[in-house]
């Protein structure tokens, strides 16, 4: 769907959102060395935020981790006028998604929000602490699966692996063929 289409059919059925995720892809700085498409992406873009066809009742929200990526323009007032900054958690934050997110596993007694927080792991978002409760979980449950555990529960070493495999974007866990 191109732009115009998707502004289109937002203004056909407002009031209506249209949220763009991870919208330095799709507003890239427009430098001397990009692409002709993506400059005509981003005029494309713009046209419709600025737009002959005014986005009565349509609010246009964007999310990225690079604005330092974003073409000026983007920026300019008028388009987005707003920026809200989400910082990564803080240890009170990091516990209480913690404890959201392993909410249900079955944790061995020793794995508690108090000694994850404990690992002072920086710079993880809610999303990093989502993938390490699944992957923890995986983790269990292969062990289980393959008989090498008697119950089905989360350890610390499967919290540590999923953190291993999250920090190691390159490298394997041979043990769980985890990237």
């Amino acid at each position: 769907m191109s732009f115009r289409e998707l502004f289109g059919a937002a203004r056909d059925h407002a009031p209506s959102v249209v949220f763009f995720d991870e919208f330095d892809s799709l507003a890239p700085s427009r430098t001397s060395d990009s692409n002709e498409y993506k400059d005509d992406m981003v005029n494309t873009l713009l046209s419709e935020l600025d737009g002959l066809e005014p986005l009565a009742d349509v609010l246009v929200l964007a999310a990225t981790n690079r604005l330092d990526q974003l073409d000026t323009a983007v920026l300019r007032s008028g388009r987005f006028d707003t920026f809200i900054e989400v910082p990564q958690p803080d240890t009170a934050d990091t516990r209480a998604i913690f404890e959201i997110q392993a909410d249900g596993l079955p944790l061995a007694d020793p794995v508690t929000a108090d000694w994850f927080v404990s690992l002072d792991l920086p710079d993880l978002s809610g999303a990093d602490i989502a993938t390490i409760c699944r992957k923890s979980l995986e983790f269990a449950v292969s062990e289980f699966d393959s008989g090498d555990r008697e119950s089905l529960v989360v350890t610390r070493t499967d919290v540590r692996s999923a953190v291993s495999g999250l920090r190691t974007d390159s490298q394997t866990d041979d043990r769980h063929g985890f990237r």
